[in-house]
């Protein structure tokens, strides 16, 4: 019952971002400082603490996928790059 909530829930927390993807709260924080989310991860107003959507969720598992096949990090970064660049990099994006 408490993961259908997550689910539903339109803004996660950290610890409920690391239970939904499997990954620790520090995984998630490195993953963010290393530049491997092309989504900005906001931060709640009143405390500072971050605040994760569905589409951060997304992404995570997309970076996971990416790890999974034994990607390194640095290409990885390349890519979140290539990404935040827009269109115009999609020949680069998939010469990865």
């Amino acid at each position: 019952m408490a993961a259908l909530q997550i689910m539903e829930k339109n803004v996660l927390t950290i610890q409920e971002v690391a239970q939904e993807t499997g990954l620790s709260a520090h995984t998630l924080r490195y993953y963010e400082r290393a530049g491997l989310m092309w989504l900005h991860v906001g931060r709640d107003e009143a405390n500072g603490y971050r605040s994760y959507t569905r589409q951060h969720v997304a992404c995570i598992e997309f970076i996971k996928r990416l790890r999974a096949t034994g990607m390194p990090i640095r290409d990885i970064q390349r890519y979140t790059e290539l990404l935040r660049q827009g269109e115009q990099t999609i020949p680069n994006v998939c010469n990865c």
